[in-house]
């Protein structure tokens, strides 16, 4: 049983036979290939940086969908100012205190604030 060619052209795989300069090159290598790794997973384009940003678009497009609500209900209210008589009414009522002729409005005084009681001294 012969080994083939090729198999004796190739260098030696096992470390402890390299020379100096080879095992240099092979450190430098590894150390470059693992700082790419690093850089690739923990990187601020990496993949730590890609689950970062699209948590910040979630966030981001919940924050969209509570202000589009928010201008629904502004717009909502905007046009029952504008073409509703009844919100118009409501509020000549409670802001500034006007009535229909023939109604009268009773002002009640509100509650006096009780002072808050000091601790009992020791």
């Amino acid at each position: 049983m012969s080994v083939p060619r090729l198999l004796l052209r190739l260098p030696s795989l096992n470390p402890a036979g390299w020379s100096r300069g080879r095992r240099l090159v092979f450190l430098v290598l590894f150390g470059v290939a693992i700082s790419f790794g690093a850089r690739t997973l923990l990187g601020e384009q990496g993949l730590v940086g890609w689950m970062r940003m699209e948590a910040e678009a979630a966030r981001l497009q919940a924050e969209v969908t509570a202000l589009r609500a928010e201008l629904d209900s502004e717009r909502a209210t905007v046009r029952d100012l504008r073409y509703g008589t009844q919100s118009i009414e409501r509020i000549a009522r409670e802001s500034l205190g006007m009535a229909k002729p023939g109604e009268v409005i009773y002002l009640l005084p509100l509650p006096a604030e009780k002072p808050a009681k000091a601790p009992a001294a020791p």
